[in-house]
């Protein structure tokens, strides 16, 4: 029971990290509508280089996105926490029909 109240709150702390990164960022961009795909990649790559949590780990994300917006995302992260949030990020971004997360994590 414990670890499952641990798991709910740091999920819950990564989920409002994630919102209030995405806000910051979704306000200040242009073309936040477009569901275009050089627009969608764009977007995508700039909230990822831009969010605190993911710029200060020194993780190292890539992104590719085909004609119909599915995202994949490849590369390292420090930290499996870093790995979900980067696709909670991404998913929740306008036009991203899918996100397959090829990210890993070394220790």
């Amino acid at each position: 029971m414990k670890a499952l109240t641990l798991f709910l709150v740091s999920s819950l702390m990564v989920v409002s990290e994630v919102a209030a990164a995405y806000s910051d960022y979704s306000t200040s961009t242009p073309n936040t509508n477009s569901t275009n795909s050089e627009d969608v990649y764009s977007r995508v790559r700039a909230a990822l280089e831009n969010d605190p949590i993911l710029t200060k780990n020194g993780n190292n994300i890539q992104v590719s996105i085909d004609s119909s917006n599915r995202v994949t995302l490849t590369g390292t992260v420090s930290q499996a926490s870093d790995k979900r949030r980067a696709e909670t990020l991404v998913r929740g971004m306008r036009g991203v029909k899918t996100v397959n997360n090829n990210i890993t994590y070394s220790r």
